[in-house]
Parts: structure tokens; C-alpha cells; sequence
């Protein structure tokens, strides 16, 4: 059992929104909206303009940025969040833009007490599932409520894919320590954050503060190992419901490409598909580019090693005052036989030891200097996208 608060305790009681967007007029709306329409059409595949007059509900909606985009295109939807603070601003939000009649139904409970007499073309359950603990019985309860051919997108910290930004939690908590900073919420606790990722993220093409960024990612409770999630262990989990992986973001499959269109893979072949792909890209995942082994073996060491370093980074976490045991070397020999650059393999041998350092001020050099670790972002958030047959 985790004992920690629900991610809607968390947001609640630190009275944080971690709202996407603020979408005060038209302009602010349509910049916002070429994302979200960028990764359901050219990512995931799905024409928003198609789900005109469809229904869709949304779980977690916040304050109604995401569902915005949805209901301009024609959507009718259901809105579910229990978070009790965000109704305001989303009705708000849905009268600027002249979208009330869009909205079929609004639900303030928890999705585990959600109940609907109706199904759905589609349901998008973005930003929160991964942090429930029954989150497989939520799944599985969901994709009851699609109609055939209905599609659900989830998104979740990928497993793999967080690594790097599991190292920056681990240099931030460390950081915290060596500036005796008790409060990872605090305005010097933020400020230290901006002294370490800053510039980084200045470079991001992100809608969200750096300061939102920091509090839910960085310095949130769920951004741990077991909170994580792969597309792996999503769609093994929905095969019993005859469901079939659609498409992800990013991509973990390449299958039919090449293939004559009259050649149908069967629904078996495409979830092997998408199985076997999710795990040859681990190491791209990692490092946000693409990495090739020479071998079956070094790609199979090489993700084996980081799923095993992220649980115990995790845990360290918890306890930073004790040494943290860095990868093993055959972790970085596999990584040397790929085109990664050997600076940045050196600058993470380096980094690993200054995150058991004592020494503040060889934290400072080691860590705060190592930009090349600092600004690799990997593919740490990922959507897939499952469809009822």
C-alpha cells in the first residue's frame, strides 16, 4: 500500500492548479489548440474533426483547457474531475469561447465512483491515471464505456523514458540537502530548481511555468517508480478485452509501413507489434534520440539495467542520505557500443558520483555543470492509444 496522498490531495492541499494553458482570448486558445490537435492528428492519429457531434468524456479534465479544444470542434462532452476547486474557472473558461452547449454532463467524484448508463467514442483519461492505485481496475472499467470502434488515450510517465528526469529529481533533492532547504515547495527551494534547469527548460517549446513544471514533476511525490507506467503493461493488461494498440506518442512500432494495404495484419500481430517495439526503443526513450545496439543482448541489458536503476533511485528518494548504486558497468559498456556521444557517457559516470557526494561544493561542479545531462530531456511522457473492436 502507498502511503502517500492522492495526486488530487496533493494539488488541494498545496492549492496548486496545474493548469496547461492560460487562456485568457482567442489567440492564447489557438496556439493551444494547434498542440492538442498536433498530437491527436499527426501523433495519434485521430481526426478531432471527425469526432464532431461524438460523444467523449473526459477524466481529470482540470480546468477545462484540454476539453476546450474538443468541444470547439463539435465534441459533446462529459466532464469528470474531483477536485472541487476547478469547476469555476473550466465554466468560466467554456462561456469565454461560446462553448456551454457542449458540455453533456459534469461529474465532481472520483473516476473509481463514476458509474455513466452511457458509452463513448472516445475517452481520454490524461495526467492523473498512472497515480491511482487500483489504476489497472480504472482501465479496465473505461474501456467498458467506449462503443465499438471507440478509442481511449491515456498518457503516463513511462517507465524507461523518465530516466533523465528521474536524475534531475535526484539532483534537485541532493541539492536541496547540501543548501539545507527543508521545504521542496518553497520559494528558495523553486529558485534552486531555476538555478539547475532554467535554462534547460527555456528551450522547451512548453505552455506550462517553469515553476508549474517544477512542482509537478520535479518536486511531486509521483514521479517514482512505481507510479511510472509503460505501453507494454498497458495494452498486456487490455488484451482480455480484446482491445488493439492504435498509435502512440511517441511512436513504439513501425509495423505495416512498408506492407501492401490488402495484406491485414490480424489484431494479434499488431499488439505484437507494438510490444516488441516499445522495447527495442528503450534506449531512444532514454535519451530523446534514436539508439541502435549492435545486438539483441546489449538492447535487452540495456533495458533490464535501467528498469532495475530507476526502482533504486526511487527509493533513494526516500533515503539521500545514504550512497546511491549508480548503473552497472555493463549498462555503460552496452551504451558504448551505440553512436551516443562519449562525453555525455563520461558526464553521467561523473554525475552519479557527485550525487553521493557530501561536498557542496563538488556538487556544484559536477552537477550544476554537467548541461549536457541537465538539457537531455529523453521521452519521458507518453499517450497511447488503445481502440475497442
Amino acid at each position: 500500500m502507498r502511503q502517500m496522498p492522492s495526486q488530487y490531495e496533493y494539488y488541494h492541499t498545496n492549492n496548486f492548479l496545474p493548469s496547461i494553458a492560460h487562456l485568457k482570448n482567442y489567440e492564447d486558445f489557438k496556439k493551444y489548440a494547434n498542440i492538442r490537435v498536433n498530437l491527436y492528428q499527426r501523433h495519434l492519429g485521430i481526426p478531432v474533426s471527425l469526432l464532431s457531434n461524438q460523444k467523449v468524456l473526459e477524466v481529470g479534465c482540470g480546468t477545462g483547457d484540454n476539453a476546450l479544444v474538443f468541444a470547439s470542434a463539435g465534441c459533446r462532452m462529459t466532464l469528470l474531475d474531483a477536485d472541487e476547486n476547478i469547476w469555476e474557472s473550466l465554466f468560466a473558461n467554456f462561456k469565454r469561447f461560446g462553448l456551454d452547449d457542449q458540455i453533456e454532463g459534469t461529474h465532481c467524484t472520483n473516476v473509481s465512483d463514476f458509474n455513466p448508463e452511457v458509452s463513448y467514442n472516445l475517452i481520454m483519461a490524461e495526467g492523473f491515471l498512472f497515480t491511482c492505485e487500483d489504476r489497472n481496475e480504472i482501465l479496465l472499467k473505461l474501456v467498458d464505456k467506449l462503443v465499438p470502434g471507440g478509442f481511449i488515450s491515456v498518457s503516463y510517465p513511462d517507465t524507461i523514458g523518465s530516466f533523465m528526469e528521474f536524475l534531475k529529481k535526484a539532483a534537485f533533492i541532493k541539492g536541496l540537502i547540501l543548501n539545507d532547504i527543508e521545504n521542496p515547495l518553497s520559494k528558495n527551494a523553486i529558485e534552486f530548481g531555476r538555478t539547475l534547469f532554467g535554462d534547460a527548460h527555456s528551450t522547451l517549446h512548453n505552455p506550462r511555468s517553469f515553476e508549474t513544471w517544477l512542482i509537478d514533476c520535479i518536486a511531486s511525490p509521483f514521479l517514482q517508480a512505481d507510479m511510472c507506467w509503460t505501453a507494454e503493461s498497458i495494452i498486456r493488461k487490455l488484451l482480455p478485452k480484446n482491445m488493439i494498440y492504435y498509435s502512440s506518442s511517441p511512436s513504439i512500432h513501425e509495423i505495416d509501413i512498408l506492407s501492401w494495404y490488402k495484406d491485414v495484419s490480424s489484431t494479434d500481430q499488431w499488439n505484437e507489434a507494438a510490444l516488441i517495439g516499445h522495447s527495442a526503443r528503450s534506449a531512444s526513450f532514454v535519451f530523446g534520440e534514436k539508439v541502435t545496439f549492435p545486438s539483441e543482448e546489449s538492447a535487452t541489458t540495456f533495458k533490464s539495467e535501467t528498469v532495475r536503476f530507476v526502482e533504486r533511485l526511487s527509493a533513494w528518494f526516500t533515503e539521500p542520505e545514504k550512497d546511491l548504486q549508480a548503473p552497472k558497468k555493463h549498462w555503460f559498456k552496452s551504451l558504448e557500443q551505440t553512436k551516443i556521444a562519449p562525453a555525455l557517457i563520461e558526464d553521467l559516470k561523473v554525475f552519479f558520483e557527485a550525487l553521493n557526494s557530501s561536498s557542496k561544493d563538488h556538487y556544484d561542479m559536477h552537477i550544476t555543470m554537467s548541461k549536457k545531462i541537465l538539457s537531455c530531456w529523453g521521452k519521458s511522457y507518453h499517450y497511447l492509444v488503445m481502440q475497442a473492436c
